[in-house]
């Protein structure tokens, strides 16, 4: 339903943003991740995907093209400039 709050609501888990009221908790062995729906503004335009994705925490070459082929990215859809590509 729209409207009712996931987005917002994943973001106080993600500690993206603060609620309005009351607290939350996670457990002690909860590793949490959390990927935005506006990523605009997190991709660099000059790089290409997997360069990109290297800029982060993620450096090895072999691994980062092995998950990008595990979502679909083919090899020349790896070479594409990150903000050429859609969604």
């Amino acid at each position: 339903a729209n409207g009712v709050g996931k987005s917002t609501l994943a973001k106080i888990i993600a500690h993206a943003i603060s609620p309005d009221s009351g607290s939350m908790h996670l457990g002690a062995t909860i590793e949490l991740g959390y990927f935005p729906q506006d990523t605009s503004n997190l991709i660099c335009e000059n790089l290409k995907l997997y360069e990109w994705l290297m800029s982060e925490k993620f450096k090895d070459l072999d691994e980062i093209r092995k998950c990008l082929g595990r979502m679909l990215f083919s090899g020349s859809d790896q070479e594409k400039m990150a903000t050429s590509l859609s969604g």
